[in-house]
């Protein structure tokens, strides 16, 4: 049985350390955690300035309403 303690500080350790970009965002698409290559990407200085925020807060609309759909039909149908 894992420990849920060590797999939270082996989720942040990479979280911090990785150079790719992790992000998760919640069921209306906002975001939720991410690190700093993410946060770098969006022109953000910290991951908490991405928090709670959609994509339409860092891309054109055109581009982030694809993006909002093509999520919402990975929820709607469980298919990636």
């Amino acid at each position: 049985m894992s420990d849920p303690s060590l797999d939270s500080a082996i989720l942040h350790v990479l979280m911090e350390t990785l150079p790719d970009r992790i992000y998760f965002k919640d069921l209306r698409s906002r975001f939720v955690r991410n690190n700093l290559a993410h946060a770098h990407s969006l022109g953000a200085d910290s991951p908490l300035d991405v928090v709670g925020k959609t994509d339409l807060d860092f891309f054109s609309k055109e581009h982030a309403e694809r993006a909002l759909a093509d999520e919402q039909e990975i929820i709607r149908t469980g298919r990636p």
